[in-house]
């Protein structure tokens, strides 16, 4: 006769709702670095073969061939148990009914639904960053150092974030980062948009210039900077995520100025 059917949905959605705290404690050598938490293997160590995307669970090994898609299979990889061991005993660390009668049962053979939610990102961007927020590396998880970047600032010069632009085979990603807070109160540097409505890139040039300054408004940060160069008489603005997201961008600072597009 075959026990209760674990339900592994619910545990790992439990626990992928959680997992920026759980990861410290099960792999402690490792650190938060934009989406993924990065470690040296599955015992913890420093290093970075060993990856957890905190979006989705999913996780590799790159030193090993051991890999997985969610929490559970982490959580077996890490206690090297069998996966329907490790979903009951995930279930017990996280507090929760697995369904095999332990914990909040009620006793009449019905498992009652686990209500859990992953949230798929809490994190709420801080403009302009604090005075003292850490320095960004930059190092993106899975396109490594970034070939360019620009800073966005506000009038006062401060900044509010970054755009990066990644370049592999002939190919090229522009990805911006922000310093961000969690609903648990941590603060990291994601790579995550602006909130909407997004600030323009040339807020700081914008305050510095002369009211009557022309303005030009170009796409992309680096056709910004090229053409600052070769108009210095003008003020050269842009916005973050191209034509794509030109509806998204915050263009009230240049009310009563005039626009070349």
């Amino acid at each position: 006769m075959t026990g209760p059917r674990i339900d592994f949905a619910s545990i790992n959605a439990a626990a992928l709702s959680r997992l920026q705290d759980l990861l410290p404690r099960w792999l402690p050598g490792g650190r938060v670095e934009g989406h993924e938490y990065i470690t040296g293997d599955l015992n913890g160590g420093p290093g970075r073969s060993c990856s957890v995307n905190l979006t989705t669970g999913s996780w590799a090994d790159f030193a090993g061939e051991d890999r997985g898609r969610d929490p559970v299979s982490l959580y077996a990889a890490i206690h090297k148990m069998k996966h329907g061991e490790a979903a009951k005993a995930l279930a017990r660390e996280l507090g929760i009914d697995n369904g095999n009668g332990n914990g909040n049962g009620n006793g009449n053979g019905n498992r009652p639904q686990v209500q859990a939610q992953a949230k798929q990102d809490d994190w709420r961007p801080i403009l302009p960053a604090p005075d003292d927020a850490p320095e960004s590396d930059f190092r993106h998880f899975r396109h490594g150092n970034p070939v360019a970047r620009w800073i966005y600032k506000n009038g006062e010069g401060r900044p509010l974030g970054h755009v990066c632009r990644f370049e592999h085979d002939g190919r090229k990603e522009i990805i911006p980062l922000v310093y961000a807070e969690n609903s648990s109160g941590q603060k990291h540097w994601r790579w995550k948009s602006f909130p909407d409505p997004r600030p323009l890139y040339g807020l700081d040039r914008l305050a510095n210039a002369e009211p009557d300054a022309p303005v030009l408004l170009v796409e992309g940060e680096k056709t910004a900077d090229a053409a600052q160069r070769l108009l210095p008489v003008a003020v050269v603005l842009t916005w973050p995520g191209g034509c794509k997201a030109v509806s998204k961008a915050d263009f009230s600072p240049l009310k009563g100025r005039r626009v070349a597009i």
